[in-house]
């Protein structure tokens, strides 16, 4: 577990061409994140490129604590292509093994917004993995007991910072019990 990013957005939507209004992402191993980034984007330049506002997701929105919407509107936030810039300058993604919890929402709207400014996802399409799925195919009492809470929900970089910090957790957990299981398939050998 060298190189490993977790990925956070927060968008006005949850279709793949969605506004997005802020990116958090941390850079991680085993020992704990070695390095953070984030940035809020202002919705209008989002629109200017087409992306869009969906009225549930802003209703959503309405009904989230005060801490969550407060991060969103005491900032306006930079333009979209100065903030994926500023976002794909941030890591080394070569040999990187990305994360974001679910491959179809944070990775694809990502990637469609570099489209629709003319970059390129900076991660390779083999390097992308699902935090949900290592959350859910480990035992439930498990993942309670490994879970890291966000200081603030819905806070990209805090979600991104407390996926990661639970990753590391699941991760040694399965990594302890393959260990296990292959010492006993040794002796019954």
């Amino acid at each position: 577990m060298s190189n490993n990013i977790m990925v956070d957005i927060e968008t006005l939507g949850t279709s793949k061409n969605s506004v997005i209004l802020s990116i958090g992402a941390v850079q991680f191993n085993e020992n704990g994140v070695e390095k953070n980034f984030y940035v809020q984007i202002d919705p209008e330049s989002c629109t200017d490129y087409g992306l869009q506002i969906d009225a549930r997701t802003v209703m959503w929105w309405m009904d989230q604590n005060v801490a969550a919407r407060q991060h969103l509107t005491s900032n306006r936030g930079i333009n979209l292509p100065e903030a994926l810039d500023q976002f794909i300058d941030a890591f080394e993604w070569n040999d990187a093994v990305v994360w974001a919890n679910g491959i179809d929402f944070d990775f694809t709207i990502l990637e469609e917004a570099m489209k629709a400014t003319g970059r390129t996802a900076p991660w390779a399409y083999w390097a992308k993995m699902d935090y949900r799925t290592i959350k859910n195919i480990v035992p439930r009492d498990v993942y309670n007991a490994s879970k890291e809470e966000a200081g603030v929900a819905h806070h990209a970089l805090a979600d991104a910072t407390a996926q990661a910090a639970t990753l590391v957790q699941l991760l040694s957990w399965i990594n302890r019990n393959t260990e296990i299981k292959e010492k006993k398939r040794g002796k019954a050998a």
